[in-house]
């Protein structure tokens, strides 16, 4: 898959938060879908981020994979759900089992969601709105 080519597709000036003819309802059932399907597989309840906890985005929501407490601060491993092109990302690797990797990414691909790696996202942003954003991260899957 190439995936600047896609990340490119679904860049469209003047669309920051959520592109035109956007379906929140529609995401949020099928980001739930996952969520329920998640929660079953991998016998959890995972707490999730969405609604009102996330203004001024580029993505809809978060399932907290995984929380540490460091002397930092607050360490999340989270699956993201962007508002463009059914994007999905996993915000580190590290900390999550291989058989954990292959459940969810069968469930992201039943549910038709398109798992973007990091690496692309951190990648300098050469968008049409370039100068304005700084990375294909914050273009797709954070706050603005």
């Amino acid at each position: 898959m190439n995936y600047k080519e896609l990340l490119l597709k679904h860049d469209k000036k003047g669309s920051f938060e959520f592109p035109k003819n956007f379906d929140y309802e529609l995401l949020n059932k099928r980001f739930h879908n996952v969520l329920n399907e998640l929660n079953v597989k991998l016998d959890q309840s995972f707490e999730i981020e969405e609604g009102l906890l996330i203004q001024d985005a580029s993505f809809h929501a978060d399932i907290i994979l995984q929380e540490n407490k460091e002397e930092t601060g607050i360490y999340r491993t989270v699956l993201r759900f962007s508002n463009f092109g059914n994007f999905v990302t996993l915000s580190d690797f590290k900390n999550i089992s291989e058989d954990w990797k292959n459940i969810i990414f069968d469930i992201l691909e039943k549910q038709s969601f398109i798992y973007i790696p990091l690496e692309y996202l951190y990648l300098e942003y050469d968008g049409c709105e370039a100068g304005k954003i700084n990375s294909w991260w914050i273009r797709y899957f954070d706050y603005l």
